[in-house]
């Protein structure tokens, strides 16, 4: 099954990164098809911004395979198989901040590969916590 997602968030193509930004309302939804994908309830989530700009979001068959495959499908069209390990931190962000109304932090940053160049897509949250201050982070590295 295919899943389509018409939504408010924007999606922004670049030549080597796509950027979504997904709202603090929209957590939830974003956290449901991910889950679907992940539990094979889905094929496929087909994501259509404002913008005009369309998103294709699977899992690679090849579990073993860390970097996600990245293809175009024109201008505002584009292809990404996401790693399993990748889609499962993605849901565990989006879960999170559904529970919480805000995320950890302010963005995930996936890194892909389009024709053997370098593609990443970066989802931006509308809600997030403050970055953590560098005595913060050792303290919890020794905890």
């Amino acid at each position: 099954m295919n899943r389509f997602l018409a939504s408010d968030d924007e999606i922004i193509f670049g030549q080597r990164e796509a950027v979504v930004e997904i709202m603090q309302e929209r957590f939830g939804v974003w956290a449901l098809e991910i889950s679907l994908l992940l539990q094979g309830l889905a094929e496929s989530l087909t994501v259509r911004s404002p913008n005009g700009g369309t998103l294709l979001l699977s899992l690679l068959a090849d579990k073993r395979v860390k970097r996600s495959a990245v293809s175009r499908g024109g201008t505002n069209k584009l292809r990404i198989d996401l790693s399993r390990t990748q889609a499962e931190y993605l849901q565990t962000v989006l879960l999170r901040a559904y529970r919480d109304g805000m995320a950890d932090v302010d963005h995930v940053h996936i890194e892909g590969e389009l024709t053997g160049t370098a593609y990443d897509l970066t989802f931006f949250f509308g809600a997030s916590q403050p970055p953590m201050s560098a005595e913060e982070a050792a303290k919890r590295m020794q905890d």
